[in-house]
Formats: C-alpha cells, structure tokens, sequence
C-alpha cells in the first residue's frame, strides 16, 4: 500500500494512506520513521516490542574486542610473573644472591618496562 507524506502548515506533515490518514501535524523525521513502519507491516513485519537481534558484524566486534581485552590481561599476567621472579631473584636472602642485590635497580627498570608495555 502506498504511504505519502505530504507537508501541511510550517514544518509539519501528514503521513497518509489510501485507508486513511495516519497521522496528522508530526515532524519530517517521525513522518518518516511512520511510513518505514507502515511499509514493514504491510511486507509481513509483526511487531513483537522485542529487540531487534544483533548484527552478525556487532557480535563479531564485542568477540573482537572481548578476545583483545584478554590478550592485554594475559599479558599482564605474564609480566607480573616476570616481575616476581626478578624480585625474587634480586631481593633473595642468600649469601651468594646478597652479591647481586646491588643490581636491584635494574631489576626495578626491567619490571616497569615489563609492566609499561601495552600493546594491543
């Protein structure tokens, strides 16, 4: 069935039908939006007031985005290992590892920089 939209006084418009008018004095954009509508309907839409589904490209996105989001705690995960183990190293209480304790500082470098990297 064929809708128009035809405009009426100021910015106002009217969405008709050969059954009737539909609606009277609504703005371009709702006029619009009622003709998509009344077309949907008349190819075999049935208005269910459910949410539409999601796209397969969205739900590939959110997987995307998910799956990098674990990337990043993995690898954080790992260079907080990294880091307990130079810790552990630099700060053991053996007499022969006391040797190295000077060296703690470059422990500490090497833990920011493991800890600083974020890549994606």
């Amino acid at each position: 069935m064929p809708v128009s939209i035809k405009k009426t006084a100021g910015n106002r418009y009217k969405v008709s039908t050969p059954g009737g008018v539909k609606a009277k004095h609504t703005t371009k954009k709702k006029a619009e939006a009622q003709k998509r509508l009344i077309q949907a309907v008349d190819h075999g839409w049935k208005p269910t007031g459910k949410k539409a589904k999601k796209s397969r490209y969205e739900s590939m996105e959110d997987d995307f985005i998910k799956r990098a989001q674990q990337r990043k705690a993995d690898r954080e995960a790992k260079a907080k290992k990294q880091a307990d183990e130079i810790y552990k190293w630099a700060y053991a209480g053996s007499p022969a590892q006391k040797h190295f304790a000077k060296k703690s500082r470059l422990a500490e470098h090497i833990v920011d920089k493991l800890l600083s990297r974020d890549r994606f």
